[in-house]
């Protein structure tokens, strides 16, 4: 814990006792993404699809709001866990949250914390505790976000805004704790006390320790987050919100195949293996982060805001695995060992450092002309942020790349772990590399509702400069200069049924990729979307989307050479919200689409042309229901029950294997009595046995899905 956290809670402590003698360009507009909720889990607004709080119904975009609610009442321990109550978004399982980031509609997706993209690429690590809502933006939102550029994954299938608590004008006092199968155990807690008419402080945080069916593997969690508010008027508000967020596992290396069409496990392997090496060093991802906001009306008419920030990421990731992993790479200088019960065990070292400054001024009016309304924006995002990175594999006997075994294969049905020994950086496939990146974008945004009509249209220009060191001292850097618009309307047949209409576009800059065919292209992107909106008809809330996204000029890899392809996605998302009464209610999520690569300039990968791409299902569906008792002898008392399925998955991008469908039960009973909350959640409730392509190395490997799983949770508020 830092000492600016321990500054905090001594503060608690103090205030407390008086009280009882006397409870791509990657920053948004300085304004707390919020949604405003009717009884159940419909919102009637949300700030995260405009930057400006805006009715969902008059947003030409698919956007989807997850509040505090439907976390707790799932009982969701990660955020995969709540991303799956939203169509055509992947998910993560804990063992790969080091190893894969989130898509939205079978695209790379950003993910914003309180207004400023997150820094690094793993974003199943994000704590749930002190969250107030997420928000999911499907599709490139041009003017809105850009092409997210920096130090993370694009933008170009949608982004994931977070927001957290801030602090309040009252007294709150939350803590909890969880047990479980897999000896699950963890803490968490809530605090929150003014300090006077005008300020008030807030700390958050949490501590969970679990293992997992996969022997040795274990997953802890440790974060801690402050925050102090300061409103000296209605016309004024600061916030200045911090965070200290470590994950610590071990790398899961997946497990090998039978044979190169299969889906099985290789003969003899057990689904619980660990494919490691003896003393593996724990993998470790810290992240640390300050986020300023102040929000200032001017008049009546004018908001001025300002958001400044400052996020560091830093991954130490060390793993072993089996010699068929790399068999694309190495496998014509020592053989493949696909398919073998005894292989060589490899090892790596990865590093990434990140430090990402981010600084975005704005201004918003509502003006009205005439019969017309206006929410104009006008701001600046900047950002400048830097990567240090590496990556080395084992070379015990100096060749090059070698194996711990030494080429005496280790026998993977009685697997007896090699000793771990730190690669050294001297092989031949080792890198090093330093990047700088730096954007600055100017944008202008309108809303214009008029009669049943609401118009969204937007311009984004960025300057953006990448320049990549590698540790030869070898230099590349890419300059673009590039104008991303979004345009929308929406027609409102009744208050309760509206159309809507979209088009977005977004760009990437190339960062470390040289395209062997030459230097490499701009990678665009552009949706089109239509769709129908609910807003609480008969308790029925939600959209019905048909959705075109497509992106040229995509880095795709054969064997050790790079080269550009297109890509596609288009299909159909339902997202519905059902509140059948005031204590019950059901969720609806379905997609059904085609992901696949359209295109290529090179004949290398003329033959990627119609595969589907990699872990992404043609069909997905959530169903969750909520009854809640509150009246009579039972009041207090909360039941739940939810199915997830998915279609078959491809298990590596050139579509050797595919992964059965699978369908998985979850169910939550709860019970509140006055300032107690009970919990009991159950996932995989039937202990369906199952597998999903692994992401390690790009796929080629299975992942077991994890068995029943179990946890209880208790909460007291006092």
């Amino acid at each position: 814990m830092n000492k600016l956290a321990l500054a905090f809670a001594s503060g608690f402590v103090s205030v407390g006792a008086q009280a009882q003698t006397t409870g791509t360009v990657n920053s948004l507009s300085p304004v707390t993404v919020t949604a405003d909720r009717v009884d159940g889990y419909t919102p009637r607004a949300t700030s995260a699809g405009t930057r400006t709080t805006t009715p969902i119904e008059n947003i030409p975009q698919s956007v989807v709001v997850i509040d505090k609610r439907i976390i707790e009442d799932q009982g969701s321990s990660s955020l995969s866990d709540v991303l799956r109550n939203v169509s055509n978004v992947s998910s993560i399982d804990t063992r790969e949250s080091n190893l894969t980031g989130f898509d939205i509609r079978g695209f790379s997706a950003a993910t914003i914390v309180d207004g400023v993209m997150t820094p690094g690429i793993f974003q199943n690590q994000e704590s749930l505790v002190g969250v107030e809502q997420i928000s999911v933006i499907k599709g490139p939102s041009g003017g809105l976000y850009g092409g997210s550029q920096g130090m993370n994954y694009s933008s170009i299938g949608g982004s994931i805004v977070i927001s957290t608590v801030a602090p309040e004008q009252s007294e709150i006092r939350r803590v909890g704790f969880k047990a479980g199968n897999f000896n699950q155990k963890g803490t968490f807690f809530d605090l929150n006390q003014p300090l006077s008419a005008s300020v008030a402080v807030r700390l958050t945080g949490e501590y969970s320790d679990s293992e997992s069916e996969s022997k040795d593997i274990y997953f802890k969690k440790r974060s801690i987050s402050p925050s102090i508010a300061f409103s000296p008027s209605t016309d004024t508000k600061v916030v200045l919100r911090m965070r200290d967020v470590r994950n610590e596992t071990l790398d899961y290396p997946g497990l090998p195949r039978a044979t190169a069409g299969s889906a099985n496990l290789l003969s003899g392997v057990s689904r619980d293996l660990f494919i490691g090496a003896s003393g593996l060093p724990p993998t470790t991802h810290d992240v640390r982060g300050a986020n300023l906001q102040w929000t200032q009306r001017l008049n009546e008419k004018w908001d001025f805001g300002l958001t400044l920030a400052n996020n560091k990421m830093k991954l130490d990731q060390r793993g072993a695995f089996a010699g068929s992993v790399l068999d694309a790479f190495v496998g014509a200088f020592y053989g493949n060992q696909f398919g073998l019960g005894s292989q060589d065990i490899y090892g790596y070292w990865l590093q990434q450092d990140f430090d990402s400054k981010v600084a975005s001024p704005s201004l918003t009016g509502k003006l009205r002309l005439g019969e017309a309304s206006h929410t104009v924006t006008v701001g600046v995002d900047y950002e400048k942020s830097s990567e240090k990175s590496f990556l080395y594999f084992s070379d015990p006997l100096g060749i090059g790349i070698s194996p711990y075994s030494g080429f005496v294969p280790v026998s993977l049905t009685n697997f007896v772990a090699p000793a771990w020994m730190d690669p050294t950086g001297t092989g031949f496939f080792d890198a090093s590399y330093r990047r700088e990146f730096s954007a600055s974008t100017a944008y202008v945004q309108d809303q214009l509702d008029i009669g049943k009509w609401s118009f969204l249209g937007s311009l984004r220009q960025s300057k953006i400069k990448v320049t990549n060191t590698t540790g030869a001292g070898a230099v590349t850097s890419a300059d673009e200069d590039d104008v991303t618009p979004r345009l929308g309307a929406v027609y409102k047949f009744t208050p309760k049924f509206s159309m809507f209409a979209g088009y977005g576009k977004a760009v990437k800059t190339p960062t470390l990729t040289t395209f062997s065919s030459g230097a490499p292209a701009l990678e665009k992107s552009e949706q089109y979307e239509v769709g129908l909106r609910f807003i609480d008809a008969d308790g029925l809330s939600g959209s019905l989307a048909i959705f075109d996204l497509s992106r040229e000029n995509v880095a795709t890899t054969s064997g050790f050479n790079t080269y550009p392809s297109n890509q596609g996605s288009k299909g159909i998302d339902i997202d519905l919200r059902w509140n059948a009464t005031k204590t019950w209610k059901w969720l609806f999520a379905f997609t059904s689409q085609d992901v696949e690569y359209t295109g290529a300039s090179h004949p290398a990968v003329s033959s990627y042309v119609g595969r589907q791409l990699f872990g992404t299902p043609k069909q997905s569906m959530r169903l969750a229901t909520r009854y809640d008792v509150r009246t009579g002898q039972w009041s207090g008392l909360g039941l739940g029950l939810g199915v997830t399925q998915r279609s078959r998955l491809p298990g590596d991008g050139d579509n050797t294997f595919i992964t059965p469908s699978v369908t998985l039960w979850d169910a939550q009973l709860s019970y509140e009595l006055r300032n107690l909350r009970l919990g009991l959640n159950v996932v995989n409730l039937l202990d369906k046995q199952y597998m999903s392509p692994s992401a390690y190395f790009g796929g080629g490997q299975l992942l077991p899905g994890m068995p029943r799983t179990v946890t209880a949770t208790a909460r007291v508020s006092f």
